[in-house]
């Protein structure tokens, strides 16, 4: 993910004479999407769109975009070889030694905090689970071994009769 320089990625496209609907017509990026890239509402996007409108606008990248900085979730997945909503989840469940939300609500953590094992929580959630979607995936394979599954197969008794 890159930051977007909004006030910029306007600049630029005004200069050329280009409304926003032109931009968009030419980039396949919405032009209500160009628009919050352009009033700061939308302050980071994929490496692939920045691409596309400087390519586009015929401006180097770096002239629209700048690296964001990686949040520590993404720095800790990363270190681990997560994910990195599987890092924020392991962060819900205390799972991550030291890690805690700060005041905007981001979650801290040292890159090289400690992965904790499950606790009780944890495997209440997974039984939970379970309970909701694996048994029912469990039903829907034995059923479908027997013959009458969803995709209108008829069952043994049926095709010999």
């Amino acid at each position: 993910m890159l930051k977007i320089r909004a006030g910029k990625l306007r600049e630029i496209r005004s200069s050329k004479g280009w409304s926003r609907r032109v931009l968009a017509q030419k980039t396949g990026i919405f032009a209500g999407q160009i628009g919050k890239m352009e009033r700061g509402e939308i302050v980071a996007t994929s490496r692939h769109k920045i691409a596309i409108l400087a390519e586009v606008l015929d401006v180097p990248e770096e002239m629209i975009a700048t690296s964001r900085d990686k949040s520590d979730a993404e720095k800790w997945a990363e270190y681990n070889g997560l994910s990195h909503p599987y890092a924020l989840e392991l962060a819900g469940d205390g799972r991550i030694e030291g890690a805690y939300k700060d005041a905007d609500g981001r979650w801290r953590m040292a890159r090289n905090a400690r992965k904790l094992p499950p606790t009780e929580i944890t495997h209440e959630r997974w039984r939970e689970r379970w309970q909701r979607y694996g048994a029912s995936y469990q039903r829907a394979r034995r059923d479908k071994r027997r013959g009458n599954g969803e995709d209108g197969d008829l069952t043994r008794e049926a095709r010999t009769a």
